[in-house]
C-alpha cells in the first residue's frame, strides 16, 4: 500500500479529532464536577432499577438519532425543577459541541443546543 497525501490528510484528521475529543472530555469532566443538581452513579442505578427513569443507553440512543454521526462525550442525569433529565453532550463531525436534553422519564428529546 502506497503512502499518499490523501492518506496523510486522513491520518492527520483522525489525530486532530482524537485530540479534540480528549480535550472536550477533560473540559466536560471539570464542568460536570461543578454542576449542581446532577445525580451520582449509585443513585442513577437505583432510579433506573426502580423504573423512575430510562436507562442512560436509551437516552443516548435518543440523542444519537437527534444528532446523527455525533460522538457521545458525556451523559449526566440531573434534576431540573421537578423533572429528571439527561444532559448529553456530543461532538458533531464538523467539530461543533452540541448539548441534547432528553426527558429522563419518557426518553423524548426536549432540546438541542
Amino acid at each position: 500500500m502506497a503512502f499518499t497525501i490523501h492518506s496523510a490528510v486522513r491520518v492527520q484528521g483522525s489525530v486532530m479529532r482524537a485530540f479534540v475529543l480528549s480535550f472536550g472530555l477533560i473540559c466536560l469532566s471539570m464542568q460536570a464536577q461543578a454542576q449542581d443538581g446532577c445525580i451520582g452513579a449509585s443513585e442513577m442505578r437505583d432510579l433506573v432499577a426502580q423504573k423512575h427513569v430510562i436507562a442512560p443507553s436509551a437516552a443516548m440512543a435518543a440523542a444519537k438519532s437527534a444528532v446523527p454521526g455525533a460522538d457521545m462525550l458525556r451523559a449526566n442525569l440531573c434534576r431540573q425543577d421537578s423533572a429528571l433529565i439527561y444532559q448529553i453532550v456530543t461532538l458533531r463531525p464538523d467539530g461543533k459541541v452540541v448539548q441534547i436534553i432528553v426527558n429522563g422519564t419518557s426518553g423524548r428529546v426536549e432540546s438541542i443546543r
